[in-house]
């Protein structure tokens, strides 16, 4: 497809009517599942994929089949973040791990040299490459006017490690890292709560605290969420729906 949920406004068009400059980097094929079509769709200015990171230099060597592993990802994300904060205009930038995906995970460059030699050493590794790129931004200074979000995308599937999991208790990782004044209202949020709170939480006033299925997770909230809220959430939100459908036309 060339295009995905045209009729949906979703973070990228908001940022892009604000102008931010909207860039994403992640070593996976932009044709996987249409997440290229996304981005483009939804107002991003820059997309580096498998096929763009080929043509912007990055070596071949340090590949798998789903692409480029971590190591010149984070390379190429210090020089791209110091290029949007030089630029002086509000920017996104977007980054997608690889090296941790399931079921095994991927030795990077970087990890082999760090010593990881099993599923929990890439992890320990990934950490460490993401806690880096967090230091190098507050290094250079950029954290006193720039927002940092860490999040999962899912919780962890099938992996040597899985037996080590609790069954009951498993939640998806996000922290939010920034200077300013933001006070976090609950302890567990849903993954519709990501996308008004990503955007009060870069200072954007969103009406009621809501924004589509989601209810802010900072600040105080203007509008009580129902006490049900999740488990209605588990009974409908796959039921079919008009308004989902409509998403999908341009006009």
């Amino acid at each position: 497809m060339s295009v995905f949920l045209p009729g949906a406004i979703c973070l990228g068009d908001i940022l892009k009517s604000h102008n931010y400059r909207n860039v994403f980097i992640g070593g996976a094929s932009g044709s996987f599942a249409g997440k290229a079509a996304f981005f483009r769709t939804h107002k991003y200015d820059e997309y580096f994929g498998k096929e763009e990171l080929i043509l912007a230099g990055f070596s071949t060597e340090d590949t798998v089949d789903w692409g480029f592993l971590d190591t010149q990802m984070f390379d190429f994300a210090r020089k791209t973040v110091k290029r949007l904060h030089e630029s002086k205009q509000p920017f996104n930038l977007t980054l997608l791990t690889l090296d941790t995906h399931g079921p095994d995970g991927f030795y990077s460059s970087d990890c082999r040299q760090r010593g990881a030699k099993d599923y929990q050493g890439i992890l320990k590794c990934s950490s460490d490459q993401i806690a880096g790129f967090v230091k190098y931004m507050e290094q250079q200074g950029y954290l006193k006017d720039t927002r940092v979000l860490i999040m999962g995308d899912h919780l962890s599937m099938k992996t040597p490690i899985s037996d080590k999991l609790p069954e009951d208790s498993r939640f998806i990782y996000n922290k939010f890292v920034g200077t300013g004044d933001f006070v976090i209202n609950r302890d567990e949020i849903v993954h519709f709560d990501i996308f008004p709170t990503i955007l009060e939480f870069i200072g954007f006033d969103v009406e009621s605290d809501r924004l589509g299925f989601g209810y802010s997770g900072i600040n105080s909230l203007s509008i009580a969420m129902p006490p049900d809220r999740v488990e209605e959430l588990k009974g409908n939100v796959l039921n079919h729906s008009d308004t989902y459908l409509k998403f999908w036309r341009s006009h």
